[in-house]
């Protein structure tokens, strides 16, 4: 039975025919593609590769997970349907897999909480004059709402800004006590966020 596998941390110049030569070496590759953003037709950095069988998506796991493609370690695991929304069909990989993260960018947690009312333009201001940074620098920047249970994320990825919203239907996104404003985290540690697990 095929079984697919969720591809992250992909480089942006790799397309689909790369993925699936890649992962050809572990196995019979069914199927590979490349997500692309649907306004700039540009690679998001992750994608989606359907092994034959189980076992062959259990080899390419082990012998790609972690490992080097095209100057980035990727993050190979079992792609699992999405439950968390209602008709929301499709799948999900890693928690963070609705922003490729690019190595060596910052996540930066806005402490405290801001008003979701804001746009791109609000809160690229409130990170210019409140978190005294630069929303244009290619960092992540999180916000997060009085209720708790929604967040937004500010992210230039030098092509142009993006803004991004979850929100739990269950629960509130573990947040930091509020300290200068800002608390710098690890992109792991916003995957677990994202999911409204305590990091």
């Amino acid at each position: 039975m095929a079984t697919k596998l969720y591809v992250g941390n992909l480089s942006f110049q790799t397309s689909s025919e790369d993925l699936r030569a890649h992962f050809a070496q572990a196995g019979t590759v069914e199927s590979a593609s490349v997500v692309e953003d649907r306004m700039t037709g540009r690679s998001r950095g992750f994608g989606f590769v359907e092994m034959a069988t189980a076992e062959e998506a259990a080899a390419a796991i082990e012998q790609l997970n972690g490992k080097e493609f095209a100057g980035r370690n990727l993050t190979v695991n079992e792609a699992r349907p999405r439950t968390d929304r209602p008709g929301g069909g499709g799948y999900e990989g890693y928690a963070a897999a609705m922003i490729p993260i690019p190595s060596g960018v910052r996540v930066w947690i806005a402490t405290g909480h801001t008003d979701m009312r804001r746009g791109m333009n609000g809160l690229a201001l409130q990170v210019q004059q409140a978190l005294k940074r630069d929303p244009h620098a290619g960092d992540l920047f999180v916000f997060r709402g009085r209720r708790g249970n929604l967040v937004k994320v500010l992210w230039h990825d030098t092509l142009g800004m993006s803004l991004y919203a979850k929100r739990l239907e269950r629960g509130k996104f573990i947040w930091p006590l509020p300290a200068d404003g800002v608390v710098v985290i690890t992109p792991a540690q916003f995957a677990y966020m994202l999911e409204g697990i305590d990091w």
